[in-house]
C-alpha cells in the first residue's frame, strides 16, 4: 500500500523526518532538543520529535524503536497515533542498561510507521470464547 502524500508540520527545521532507503517501512524521527540529554540507567523520559503529522483517516501511526538503539538497550516504547491527533509527536525512551545514555541534540531516535486501521463497531460480551488449537497457551508456549 502506498500513501502518495503525508502532510507533515515542521515544528523545528532540524527535525525534518527522513527515509533512509526507498522501501523502508519507517520514517526516521529526530529528537527535538538542542542540548545533550542524559537518560539515567533503568529510567524513561518523553522526548519531543519536532513534527506533527496528519495521518490519513484509514490509517494509524506507531512510534517505534530503531534497531541500532535497541541492540544497545535503549528502546522506544510503542506509541499509537490516531488519525485525529494533530499535536507534536513524542517518543517515550527507556534506558534499559546499567549506565546512563547520552542522547545527542537532534539525534535520530525513533521511527514512525503507518498501518491500515481496522474499526471495531461493537463488542459482543460473552461468557465463553470458541475453542481453538492453541487455547489459553501463551508466553513461550510454542517453544520446544
Amino acid at each position: 500500500m502506498v500513501i502518495q502524500n503525508l502532510n507533515i508540520k515542521i515544528i523545528n527545521p532540524k527535525c525534518i523526518p527522513t527515509i533512509a532507503y526507498e522501501n523502508d517501512a519507517g520514517i526516521d524521527l529526530y529528537a527535538n532538543t538542542d542540548k545533550l540529554i542524559s537518560i539515567s540507567q533503568f529510567s524513561t523520559i518523553k522526548v519531543p520529535l519536532g513534527i506533527a503529522v496528519e495521518i490519513p483517516n484509514d490509517y494509524f501511526g506507531f512510534i517505534l524503536p530503531r534497531s541500532g538503539h535497541a541492540i544497545k538497550g535503549v528502546t522506544v516504547e510503542t506509541g499509537t497515533i490516531d488519525p485525529g491527533y494533530r499535536g507534536e509527536l513524542y517518543a517515550v525512551i527507556t534506558n534499559n542498561t546499567s549506565i546512563p545514555y547520552h542522547m545527542q541534540p537532534y539525534e535520530k531516535i525513533a521511527q514512525l510507521v503507518l498501518l491500515p486501521k481496522t474499526i471495531i463497531k461493537t463488542f459482543n460480551f460473552v461468557d465463553k470464547l470458541s475453542e481453538s488449537e492453541r487455547g489459553e497457551k501463551g508466553f513461550g508456549s510454542s517453544s520446544k
